[in-house]
């Protein structure tokens, strides 16, 4: 592996004393792609370049005027222009360093939107054995699933459940799991698992109504708490999750394993 260069290990230097030099220099290699460049994968991106890990942004649709209010890249000006070509721009700025493109990158893929969506970029990376990271926003609210195709800790390696295959445990998870404080999270699975029951729980519909809205202090930290899994994953330091659950109403956070 090729070392790092003076000014990598200048602008760096934080991060190499927590990690060190070897696991830099993996990250100087990765590369994740963001599916939509909407609020979270624009807060996401961030953390990603900073942390020294290459780029890549699919997006075909333009920029709308609503976009304005929860994406700090975007102006007015940008307003009918490409979200993946303004992305690529202000993004690269963050840190020229790393490589910003629009083309497919090899490595993980993160993304955000709407619930079928989500499910329909899950099962092409699954098809593709490409390690993937599924979120869905419901206001102060967000899950994430991963599907990371299989992982290694000290020498163990653990394969995971595609997200499809996730989704189907959920009715057991939500009569079998006993966790503290753990009911907004069940009423947030049973949301999306029996969405078109109607017959949901009045905690439950709340979400469901709210799936696909956004709240920028929630996606501030759950794209932090990604953003350091996906080091976690690429480094093979620390643990990595299978999901994750924030409650921006309560400020609780909990990793968890659904099946």
């Amino acid at each position: 592996m090729e070392d790092l260069s003076t000014e990598e290990k200048q602008i760096y230097d934080r991060q190499i004393r927590i990690w060190g030099m070897e696991a830099q220099a993996k990250l100087r290699q990765a590369s994740v792609t963001l599916h939509n460049f909407d609020a979270f994968n624009s807060e996401l991106s961030k953390n990603i370049v900073l942390s020294g890990i290459n780029l890549a942004v699919k997006d075909t649709s333009t920029v709308q005027r609503s976009d304005l209010v929860c994406n700090f890249y975007l102006t007015e000006e940008d307003l009918g222009r490409n979200k993946s070509q303004v992305a690529i721009q202000r993004v690269k700025a963050i840190n020229p360093l790393v490589r910003v493109s629009s083309e497919a990158a090899s490595g993980a893929v993160c993304v955000s939107g709407s619930f079928s969506e989500v499910l329909l970029v899950a099962e092409e990376c699954r098809a593709n054995n490409t390690p993937c990271y599924c979120v869905v926003s419901a206001g102060k609210r967000i899950l994430v699933l991963a599907d990371l195709i299989k992982r290694t800790l000290q020498g163990t390696t653990e394969e995971y459940l595609s997200i499809k295959e996730t989704i189907s445990k959920f009715p057991n998870f939500l009569e079998t799991y006993r966790r503290r404080n753990s009911g907004v999270l069940k009423a947030f699975l049973e949301a999306l698992y029996y969405r078109d029951s109607g017959n949901l729980t009045q905690t439950a519909q709340s979400i469901l109504e709210d799936l696909g809205s956004s709240f920028m202090p929630s996606i501030s930290v759950v794209a932090g708490l990604v953003a350091e899994d996906i080091v976690n994953f690429t480094t093979e330091q620390g643990n990595p999750f299978h999901a994750l659950f924030f409650d921006g109403v309560t400020s609780d956070a909990f990793r968890v394993k659904l099946y």
